[in-house]
């Protein structure tokens, strides 16, 4: 069995990227978040634009990465999983926020597939490695794709994403998926 688990919002308590752009970036990129939720572009796109618009120095940065704020019912849940499933981390956000965070939280090494995080002078890119041209959702990150895989020795693979913005792992559009949508 496998696990699937998104970080943003389901592992850390908040939305990383959404708290990061709140202290660091101009307001405007709440415009872009809006035409994204209103299908207007790809979460690839509106991602690639809201993150070029951090300002900050590389410690005020890393200051934030290491406050992230995890749940604290997540810890018990992997080491209950992990004695009889794989369990990986599948994130359309920064791969830097997640080893940070779970670093700065004496975490165990989870093996994590996610956007890429790079510095440049006032700021960081985010550069995609794991991008499927195929995603149907428009993600810089398929998780279905990781799912498919990393499931390939696993008979049932299960995912786990309390956001409210997911655009693939549990629709069925992705070529990956074959998913039921379960709702409050």
């Amino acid at each position: 069995m496998l696990f699937v688990v998104d970080f943003d919002g389901t592992i850390s308590k908040r939305d990383t990227i959404d708290q990061l752009l709140e202290k660091f970036a101009d307001p405007s990129w709440e415009a872009l978040e809006k035409d994204w939720l209103d299908g207007k572009m790809t979460a690839l796109e509106c991602m690639s634009k809201q993150i070029d618009m951090v300002d900050s120095d590389l410690l005020s940065l890393e200051n934030f990465f290491r406050s992230i704020q995890l749940d604290d019912t997540f810890l018990p849940f992997y080491d209950y999983v992990k004695q009889f499933a794989k369990l990986v981390i599948a994130s359309d956000g920064l791969d830097h926020s997640i080893k940070v965070a779970t670093r700065q939280a004496g975490w165990p090494e989870i093996p994590t597939y996610s956007n890429r995080l790079n510095y440049k002078e006032r700021g960081i890119e985010i550069t995609f490695p794991l991008r499927d041209p195929e995603c149907k959702g428009g993600n810089g990150m398929c998780k279905c794709a990781v799912a498919d895989y990393v499931s390939k020795k696993s008979r049932w693979t299960s995912g786990i994403d309390w956001g409210w913005k997911i655009r693939c792992m549990f629709i069925s559009s992705c070529r990956h998926c074959v998913c039921k949508v379960i709702a409050d």
